[in-house]
């Protein structure tokens, strides 16, 4: 008999001073040194981190930034989100925060309600907070007698519609059809119907009424339509208008009670969960049959009404609620938006088929405008487009997409795919190999008190950020992108003067053998007051970006990317990025990069790689495997600044002379390669000083008492060997 036997390779540091030196090895490291690791895990070992903190003067200080320290960076900029501004106390905080989250995202991914409940978190939206998501045993009111039937909640729902001033609610024919329908979709939508209304009174509450109908100057605000709303709320992120925007459109963010409306979609999000999942279970162990039912449209406090029957439909319409049985249906026009401020839910339950849900209407797909817009699509193959605002977008609100398999394809232009502004955009892709492709500010992106996200749980997905659409002069012609995990504020110290703090945008991919492409700003960036990042937890993935992105953020921002494992390609057969990408900061900013583990592949250019410039901390990690860096600095800005390292400034005679400046490096395990591409033209190449860093090394420089770069290559994490021994 043949017994596997497993040892621990253990391996410690020895402590070696100086840079450039070899780093012996010897037993004695814990059991912590394995070749996998979850998410929870991936810190940088105490003993090791120390070492680090030594080398770069923070020995006696937590390696991040205080409040005063921070208090120099926007001055004048509002709306600041918390959670953003605390996690400047400490690097290291960054990815335990986003591990934290992204475990959270992805343990019961299905819940949506819960999930959304977490990103309001984010923006401090402490309410409804004893939340309980088990499947529903009555109907949640008081005002339906316990043991009623599904048709006498029904008849009740309609009757309190009357009371509304809703005279006829149902004709007979639709009755019929009604009567006709399974009652576990009868369920289904009374159930969302009573969301409805307990939800609409706190959504209404959240808006100040007299703001709105002075603003617009009417006497009832059903007469705002939401074109108005969104011009309002959209006018100071408009580039194009040469006027002021006006003072409203910054005072709308004070006015709105997101607590209030946190509360109202919360528990709308509660019984909706509730309502699907009862749903679900009812028909993975019965048979339902949809018979011959067509159609039927009825009226209630919601709105109008639509249920389509098996086939394939054309559907369009001001509905505030469509349950469509199934068939390859094409949603047209405008589609799960609010109807009005006082009819503020607009929902889409699509139980099967290979759908298409299109509208060229800005913020007319799955867009939460003052209010909640949200799509359930339980089945299929599906296909989601719109120019601007939707597939998952808010504005004052909750926009929601939920798909639960297929492979999908998403397609916008901007604000689009889990983009938030003031509220939570959410779009969570249950499985599938999909493609999700924009051009800009999209993709988990989120801007002033937004958290924006996307929640793919599975799949070889494609994210595709057109680095030929939002070209920009001041990025050298490239595309400032924003997607993927990006977060932004708004910057007017050269403009009006309202700088406005962003929002917390972010990409969760559960796993996959994924691709990322984009220009500037993308895969865990950030600008102004903002926090971007994204989590990939397995595959084997290939990242392609340009200027700031990969975890990268100038400006008082955070960008964090972390890949827990796969064998991965970063930039490789990129021959356009030329600087600052994979864990670069400027300005008051934190970058950071972590790879779990796996034979990578890095191109390295300027200012990468753990590299800070001006008052920045930035932290590059790659946990262990056998890796490949290819380094290459590009003339005319030629300068090292990678590999941790940090851009060194004369005297500024302000607080900048003695706010610390750090780049980390760090590769903690495997046999790894530092190859470096010199430039053909050998005059030029002549004056580049060779690569000081490769494997077991290490390296620093110290240009004055607050500005330092570490490097150290190390095999701390050796993982498993297996010894086969007969018995």
């Amino acid at each position: 008999m043949r017994n596997s036997i497993w040892f621990l390779v253990l391996v410690t540091l020895i402590a070696v001073t100086g840079a450039g030196e070899s780093i012996a090895q010897d037993a004695g490291a814990d059991e912590s040194r394995l070749a996998g690791v979850s998410r929870s895990e991936l810190v940088v070992p105490g003993e090791l981190w120390d070492r680090v903190i030594l080398n770069v003067g923070h020995e006696d200080r937590a390696f991040g930034y205080t409040s005063d320290e921070m208090a120099h960076f926007g001055v004048g900029s509002e709306h600041i989100l918390r959670n953003i501004e605390m996690l400047f106390r400490n690097i290291t905080d960054v990815p335990r925060f986003t591990g934290r989250m992204s475990d959270g995202l992805l343990s019961n991914p299905q819940n949506f309600a819960e999930s959304s409940f977490e990103l309001y978190r984010l923006l401090d939206a402490y309410s409804a907070r004893v939340m309980s998501y088990e499947l529903p045993t009555g109907w949640d009111v008081d005002w339906i007698p316990e043991g009623a039937t599904v048709d006498e909640a029904f008849d009740i729902v309609l009757d309190r519609a009357m009371d509304d001033g809703i005279t006829y609610p149902i004709w007979d024919d639709d009755r019929a059809e009604w009567d006709s329908l399974p009652d576990e979709v009868k369920r289904l939508v009374v159930r969302v119907l009573i969301a409805a209304e307990i939800a609409t009174p706190w959504l209404l509450e959240a808006y100040r009424e007299s703001f709105y109908t002075d603003y617009f100057g009417v006497s009832d605000i059903d007469r705002i339509t939401g074109e108005q709303l969104y011009e309002l709320g959209t006018w100071p992120w408009q580039d194009e208008s040469p006027d002021p925007s006006p003072r409203e459109s910054f005072e709308i963010l004070s006015e709105f009670d997101i607590n209030y409306f946190a509360t109202g979609s919360n528990e709308f999000m509660r019984m909706v969960y509730g309502a699907i999942e009862e749903y679900r279970s009812a028909i993975s162990e019965t048979q339902i049959n949809f018979g011959g039912f067509e159609y039927c449209e009825f009226y209630t406090s919601m709105g109008k009404i639509g249920i389509f029957g098996a086939g394939v439909d054309t559907i369009e319409g001001d509905y505030s609620l469509v349950v469509d049985l199934g068939g390859s249906d094409d949603y047209n026009g405008t589609t799960a938006v609010p109807i009005s401020m006082n009819q503020p839910i607009g929902v889409v339950i699509d139980l099967s088929g290979n759908d298409d849900y299109v509208t060229d209407r800005i913020a007319g797909l799955a867009c939460g405008n003052h209010g909640i817009g949200a799509i359930f699509d339980l089945a299929g193959d599906d296909e989601y487009e719109c120019e601007e605002s939707g597939i998952a977008s808010a504005w004052f609100g909750t926009g929601m997409v939920v798909d639960y398999g297929g492979n999908d394809r998403y397609e916008s232009n901007r604000w689009s795919q889990g983009h938030a502004y003031a509220g939570v955009g959410m779009l969570v892709d249950l499985g599938g190999d999909d493609y999700y492709g924009c051009i800009e500010h999209s993709q988990g992106h989120a801007m002033t008190l937004g958290c924006g996200a996307i929640i793919d749980v599975a799949g070889n997905d494609i994210y595709y950020a057109d680095p030929r659409g939002n070209v920009s002069e001041l990025y050298e012609g490239r595309t400032c992108n924003f997607a993927q995990g990006a977060a932004y504020g708004r910057r007017a110290d050269f403009g009006d003067g309202h700088s406005l703090g962003g929002g917390i945008g972010m990409v969760v991919d559960g796993g996959g053998d994924d691709s990322y492409t984009g220009s500037c700003y993308v895969q865990g960036a950030s600008y102004w007051w903002a926090l971007g990042f994204i989590e990939d937890r397995g595959g084997d993935d290939e990242y392609f970006c340009e200027q700031y992105s990969i975890g990268s953020a100038p400006h008082f921002a955070i960008g964090c990317a972390v890949d827990l494992e796969g064998d991965d390609r970063y930039n490789i057969g990129n021959e356009t990025i030329e600087r600052q990408y994979q864990a670069h900061a400027r300005d008051g900013a934190f970058g950071i990069f972590i790879d779990g583990s796996g034979n990578d592949e890095y191109y390295l250019t300027n200012l990468c790689a753990g590299s800070s410039d001006l008052n920045c901390l930035s932290l590059f990690w790659d946990r262990m495997g056998d890796d490949i860096y290819y380094g290459r600095r590009i003339p005319p800005r030629s300068e090292a600044y990678s590999f941790g390292d940090c851009r060194t400034y004369g005297p500024f005679n302000t607080f900048r002379d003695t706010m610390a400046s750090v780049g980390v490096f760090l590769d903690t395990g495997g046999l790894d390669v530092y190859e470096e591409i010199m430039p053909e033209d050998e005059e030029t190449a002549d004056g580049l000083v060779r690569l000081r860093f490769g494997d077991d090394k290490d390296w620093w420089h110290r240009e004055c008492p607050y500005q330092w770069g570490y490097g150290l290559d190390i095999d701390w994490f050796e993982g498993f060997v297996v010894v086969e021994e007969e018995e």
